[in-house]
């Protein structure tokens, strides 16, 4: 769901010592908050599926311009489902149940059948080896990253000195 530009996005105040980097950590969830250099080069990859809101930062009273970038869709066809491991939580006690599914499809059914108060968590993933959009997002992945980049871009974005971005190898997290 694309938010309008009437949602509310508090300021930030960076530490006077802390590195105004291409990526900054900030406490919104699992989104990224993105300088225009960054915003631009995603844009000029033609990387779709994610919206931009311009966020507030502060920086020794300097007001510096960087965005919260917001996946708008995930893309849970990405994986490679025959060496996927779901568990279905709930969040009433500390009871998991593991679950494969062999395809896309079969995870959307299982999905769609989880009601409050079960969710859904990724123990393990893998992604396609064919899957090729550069950069995207995932869902049910707590605890690791859920953004995934492939390694052309991340080459890319090495190549352009893109700076706050610590890059692991899915193995390194799961």
């Amino acid at each position: 769901t694309i938010l309008n530009d009437e949602v509310y996005i508090p300021a930030f105040r960076l530490y006077p010592r802390a590195k105004a980097t291409d990526v900054i950590s900030l406490p919104i969830g699992t989104n990224w908050i993105v300088s225009f250099k960054l915003k631009s080069l995603l844009e000029k990859e033609a990387i779709s599926d994610i919206q931009f809101i311009p966020i507030d930062i502060y920086k020794n009273d300097t007001l510096l311009n960087y965005f919260l970038l917001r996946p708008v869709v995930t893309h849970m066809e990405s994986l490679d489902y025959s060496h996927t491991e779901i568990l279905i939580k709930d969040v009433q006690s500390t009871h998991e149940d593991s679950k494969k599914v062999p395809d896309y499809e079969s995870f959307q059914n299982l999905e769609n059948s989880i009601e409050y108060p079960k969710y859904l968590e990724f123990k393990k993933f893998k992604i396609r080896p064919d899957f090729a959009l550069p950069f995207f997002s995932l869902q049910y992945t707590y605890g690791v990253p859920t953004m995934f980049v492939s390694e052309a871009f991340k080459k890319k974005l090495e190549s352009e000195k893109i700076t706050g971005i610590r890059f692991m190898e899915l193995d390194e997290v799961l």
